[in-house]
């Protein structure tokens, strides 16, 4: 059995463990997804079509939904979702509180966003002043943005401000409009 099959099956067989799903039909497993990236579509993806989840007797549904680490952290304990794919940020926050989750493993070992900017804006020092449109508040977005900013000289509320925008497609439509002058989008979705 494949290292990649094993930690599958170790992880849904850890998080069957953790309650039930509340819809009243199904009883299966429910999978949080954050995003429709290809970074957090893809490993579920492969389970289910390598045949992983049939083979042992386990029925996965995954529901994407593009809100943030925070929500998936909500959906574990509420028991919408037995299981996450989502950014590390919020799950080591609510680890660090007390919430009774495990991270079993990661699929990449960086934040992978682009800081795409408003029309005119030809550098980061152009982002004095501006808004930058992230996910929520506790989402990887923001803290990649306001991490790989404080590391160019920008500091958050003083150099520029941020707005809770929601996922990638609000994003864009925000700095289509000009409600937002810059969105870092994931790698999937470029």
């Amino acid at each position: 059995m494949s290292t990649v099959r094993i930690l599958f099956l170790v992880l849904l067989a850890f998080v069957s463990l953790r309650g039930h799903v509340a819809a009243a039909n199904f009883t299966g497993i429910t999978l949080g997804l954050v995003s429709t990236s290809w970074n957090t579509q893809l490993p579920s993806a492969v389970a289910t079509r390598a045949g992983f989840f049939k083979e042992e007797g386990l029925e996965v549904r995954g529901i994407t939904i593009t809100r943030g680490g925070p929500v998936m952290m909500a959906m574990l304990a509420s028991g919408e979702a037995q299981f996450v794919i989502s950014g590390v940020v919020a799950m080591l926050r609510g680890i660090a509180s007390g919430f009774p989750a495990v991270i079993v493993g990661g699929t990449v070992d960086k934040l992978d966003f682009t800081l795409l900017g408003a029309k005119g804006l030809t550098g980061v020092n152009d982002l004095r002043g501006k808004v930058i449109g992230v996910t929520g508040a506790g989402s990887s977005s923001e803290f990649a943005v306001v991490e790989s900013l404080k590391r160019k000289g920008l500091v958050k509320d003083r150099d520029y401000t941020l707005v809770y925008a929601g996922d990638e497609s609000v994003r864009v439509a925000a700095l289509q409009t000009g409600r937002v002058h810059a969105i870092p989008v994931s790698a999937g979705r470029r």
